[in-house]
């Protein structure tokens, strides 16, 4: 379920960008996060 992920060379790591996630648990619930550096947020209605 959801999307494969690869870690591309040179070393692996995210030097640049942000991040913004949602993710469902198995219990039905969900967390979410929003990376503190980018104008978001994670809101759940």
């Amino acid at each position: 379920m959801g999307h494969a992920l690869t870690l591309e060379p040179p070393d692996n790591a995210f030097g640049f960008g942000g991040a913004q996630f949602v993710q469902r648990l198995d219990n039905g619930a969900y967390a979410a996060g929003s990376e503190s550096r980018k104008d978001g947020q994670a809101v759940g209605f």
